[in-house]
């Protein structure tokens, strides 16, 4: 966030206690996995941004004395902003306090990903609503533009062959989450067990041969 979204979310996600945007709550499930990130409660709104959000905020915030709603931030932390929910093997669905966004992942090639992306909204019930939602929307679109530049060029590193590894730091648990439920779900081995796909999704585990 500091980094990639420092002019599209300037400083709504971080501050001097948390000024790399670390998370407040990860969950891992056997495929699937839920984490959450804290907003800056003292993150300051332009001034179009302070029009918009007086209505409905997104995906940045500035107004935390609205209760999120039920079901969402598991940490019950006052700077909550998202939940993110990814559903393997190629869908997340991502809670804010005023509607919801979801991904899904679909590969065509052995390098090529197509992305789809929506973003759910209550019904406006005016003008003001509307526009909060329009401009909310090209927020979001501008942080997912920056997303996704940092996946291209990530790739174009990884098929040059100039690295060979990627590591993955602490807050990089999802991924690692990721490659483990993945090289299970495709059969690779440990030494230990292996895994194979059942019926319905299910998954059977076997002594390795």
């Amino acid at each position: 966030m500091a980094f990639l979204h420092r002019r599209s979310a300037r400083d709504s996600y971080t501050d001097r206690k948390n000024p790399f945007s670390h998370a407040l709550y990860f969950k891992l499930f056997p495929l699937h996995q839920r984490w959450s990130l804290p907003a800056n409660p003292e993150y300051r709104p332009s001034p179009l941004e302070a029009v918009a959000y007086r209505y409905a905020s997104f995906v940045l915030k500035s107004d935390f004395t609205r209760e999120p709603p039920k079901g969402v931030n598991p940490a019950q932390d006052p700077n909550w902003v998202l939940n993110i929910n990814a559903v393997f093997p190629n869908y997340t669905i991502d809670m804010l306090e005023n509607g919801y966004f979801t991904y899904n992942f679909w590969p065509i090639a052995v390098d090529r990903t197509l992305w789809e992306v929506r973003a759910y909204f209550p019904h406006p019930r005016n003008a003001a609503e509307r526009f909060s939602q329009e401009h909310a929307r090209v927020t979001y679109r501008d942080l997912i533009m920056e997303d996704a530049s940092t996946m291209e060029n990530t790739q174009a590193v990884i098929a040059s062959g100039a690295k060979t590894h990627f590591n993955f730091q602490d807050e990089e648990l999802l991924l690692r989450h990721d490659n483990k439920v993945l090289a299970e779900y495709i059969g690779l081995t440990n030494g230990r067990v292996r895994v194979r796909r059942g019926g319905g999704g299910n998954h059977v585990r076997r002594p390795a041969a």
